[in-house]
């Protein structure tokens, strides 16, 4: 091989060396960018999959906030609901209780009425037999003692109201 211009041993060396480099580079240099690369993608995957696992959690929450809101808008309604039905309750027991307040008082005042009726009556039928009897004795003059008088009267005016 001398004649060619190669020297074997330098050769041989120099293979040695490149192999002896390759490896010291395959064992310190390569395999710990290769790792650290390696680290690096499955770190990059992770935060991939922790935020893709985030946006779910997300769409979770907005879905049971708006869940939790409809709910909230449903019991607001309800309680909307309720209280109309409730003021509309109160207003009827309202206008049923002044009804019957006014039903009461107009028969109170229908009684009083009758009452104040019989009462004026009593008092024209008093008037009406004393002035009978007043007019009776100048009439007649002294003749009839005035319990006749009264009895004779009172049965005119007894008759009179059964005539009616």
């Amino acid at each position: 091989m001398g004649a060619l211009g190669v020297n074997l041993p330098g050769l041989l060396f120099q293979a040695i060396n490149f192999l002896l480099l390759l490896f010291i580079l395959q064992k310190f240099l390569y395999k710990p960018i290769l790792n650290a690369i390696k680290s690096r993608q499955e770190k990059i995957w992770k935060g991939l999959e922790e935020a893709e696992k985030a946006t779910q959690r997300l769409a979770e929450a907005e879905a049971e906030a708006e869940r939790i809101l409809a709910e909230a808008r449903a019991k607001a309604q309800e309680i909307v609901s309720q209280a109309t039905q409730e003021g509309s309750r109160v207003r009827e027991d309202i206008i049923a209780q002044a009804k019957a307040e006014a039903a009461r008082i107009l028969e109170r005042a229908r009684m009083e009425a009758e009452r104040e009726r019989e009462l004026a009556m009593a008092e024209i039928r008093r008037q009406a037999i004393d002035l009978a009897v007043l007019t009776a004795r100048k009439i007649v003059g002294q003749a009839l003692d005035e319990k006749a008088q009264h009895r004779i009267i009172s049965d005119f005016l007894s008759s009179l109201e059964q005539a009616d």
